[in-house]
């Protein structure tokens, strides 16, 4: 099962003074893939913007495509990712001249994150192409249900994955999920199932001008208990 759709295909809701949401991605649109709901939204903030997460019973994933945005005492700028464990009420506070944009993720889980699970940042530090979090990393933190960020860029053969979102950031080109091609381009979301058969071609002028953001979904738990029985 394939989904794609682009952030200018989605009417935007103004859910408080300064921050519009459009919703990319609903558990109705997903196929296989961990038990529980998942969910891509996208942010957009403007000056005087608030963007405040405090839903039960989720964790969160979050990738800052572009402006400036105080998270906690830190500011964050493009290319930041933050997850955050399940029940921990966080937000995001515009900053700077520009909008902030932000791709956040959420999926359900069976139950609360463990009692020494943290918000964690990760930041893009090559030009092009970098594993923001690892399975590994993942793993570690306590996340249930997110497993490995890639920020990517070359073509990629196709192939089997776990449950996976990719979202476009600069660049054209098409992907493939199951027997479908789907033309991206930047704000494009596309989605593939647990076991889908998929694939990305670059179709821009240069090797390099394609860049997206990939985020790969999995029973953290049953996964690293399976490898440590083997």
């Amino acid at each position: 099962m394939g989904f794609c759709i682009n952030v200018e295909e989605v009417t935007g809701e103004e859910i408080s003074l300064g921050v519009v949401r459009r919703v990319l991605l609903k558990p109705e649109n997903t196929g296989r893939g961990p038990p529980g709901d998942l969910t891509v939204n996208h942010y957009t903030l403007c000056k005087g913007g608030i963007l405040e997460f405090n839903e039960e019973g989720v964790e969160f994933q979050h990738f800052i495509i572009s402006g400036s945005t105080l998270f906690g005492k830190e500011y964050l700028h493009s290319n930041y990712t933050v997850f955050a464990p399940t029940d921990r009420k966080h937000s995001f506070i515009h900053a700077g001249e520009s909008d902030v944009r932000i791709i956040s993720t959420t999926y359900s889980t069976p139950g609360p994150s463990h009692i020494w699970c943290k918000t964690r940042i990760a930041s893009l530090t090559e030009q092009y192409e970098q594993q923001l979090m690892t399975e590994e990393y993942h793993a570690l933190i306590g996340a249930q249900r997110f497993h490995a960020i890639d920020i990517q860029t070359w073509d990629r053969e196709p192939h089997t994955n776990p449950e996976e979102t990719a979202y476009f950031l600069r660049g054209t080109g098409e992907m493939l999920v199951g027997d479908t091609w789907y033309k991206v381009r930047p704000g494009s979301l596309v989605y593939s199932e647990e076991g889908a058969i998929h694939g990305v071609k670059n179709t821009g002028e240069e090797s390099y001008s394609l860049q997206y953001y990939v985020m790969e979904y999995t029973e953290q738990n049953k996964m690293w208990s399976q490898r440590g029985s083997s």
